[in-house]
C-alpha cells in the first residue's frame, strides 16, 4: 500500500489534465484485466489507485501558483514495484516541468505467504474449515494491516475474518457485524488457535 502526493508549480488545468488522463488510463487498464479474468482473479491481484485529496489555491477566481494532488494507490504484490514507481515517473515528466511526486508512505514487502498443502500453517487452518463444512475463499486484502511487519520481517502470515453473510463494508459509515456472526467467529477461533499452536512440526 503506498500513499502518493504529486506537486506541480505549473498551470492547473494543464497539469490536472495529464496526470488525471495517465491515472484514469491506469485505472481503466486494471478495470478491465479485473474484468476479463473475474473468474481467477479479485481486486487484491491488480493494482488500484483513487484521488483522494487535492490542495492548492487561494480563492476560487485565482489559479493556483501551484497545487497538490494526493493519491491512495494499493499495489498488488505480483506487480514490481520498481516498473510501478518508473511508470509515476514519467507520468510527471510527461505532464511538464515543475511537476514532481513523492511517497507519505511505501510499502516494499512483497513477500507472499505459502497457502498450499506445503505450508503446515496453511493445512493447520484449513483443516478446522474442513471439519466445520466451511467454505471459504483465497485472496490477497487489498487493505494494510500488521500483517505486513510480520512478512517483512520473515514471518509468514495469513489473514482471516469469520465474516459470513456479511456485505464488506471496511471504514464505511455504517459498518457493521452482526452478533450471531462475531459469536460464531469466536467459537471458530478457539478451535483455529489450538490447532496452529500445537503443530507437530514445531513441537
Amino acid at each position: 500500500m503506498s500513499t502518493m502526493c504529486i506537486e506541480s508549480r505549473q498551470k492547473f488545468s494543464l497539469v490536472k489534465t495529464s496526470i488525471l488522463q495517465s491515472v484514469n488510463a491506469f485505472r481503466e487498464q486494471q478495470r478491465k484485466k479485473l474484468e476479463e479474468n473475474s473468474d481467477k482473479l479479485n481486486l487484491g491481484d491488480v493494482t488500484s489507485i483513487n484521488l483522494s485529496k487535492v490542495e492548492g489555491g487561494v480563492q476560487t477566481n485565482v489559479i493556483p501558483s501551484e497545487f497538490v494532488a494526493y493519491f491512495d494507490m494499493r499495489i498488488t504484490p505480483t506487480d514490481d514495484f520498481n516498473t510501478i514507481e518508473e511508470m509515476i515517473k514519467n507520468w510527471c515528466k510527461n505532464a511538464g516541468k515543475g511537476v514532481t511526486y513523492e511517497f507519505l508512505q511505501k510499502g516494499l514487502c512483497r513477500k507472499l505467504t505459502p497457502t498450499d498443502t506445503s505450508d503446515p500453517w496453511w493445512n493447520a487452518l484449513t483443516s478446522v474449515f474442513k471439519e466445520e463444512n466451511c467454505k471459504f475463499q483465497k485472496e490477497i486484502f487489498i487493505g494494510g494491516t500488521d500483517a505486513r511487519y510480520c512478512r517483512g520481517a520473515g514471518i509468514p502470515a495469513i489473514g482471516f475474518s469469520p465474516m459470513i453473510n456479511t456485505p464488506i463494508l471496511l471504514h464505511d459509515h455504517n459498518e457493521y457485524l452482526n452478533e450471531n456472526v462475531f459469536l460464531e467467529g469466536v467459537r471458530l477461533y478457539t478451535k483455529i488457535i489450538p490447532r496452529l499452536a500445537n503443530l507437530e512440526e514445531f513441537k
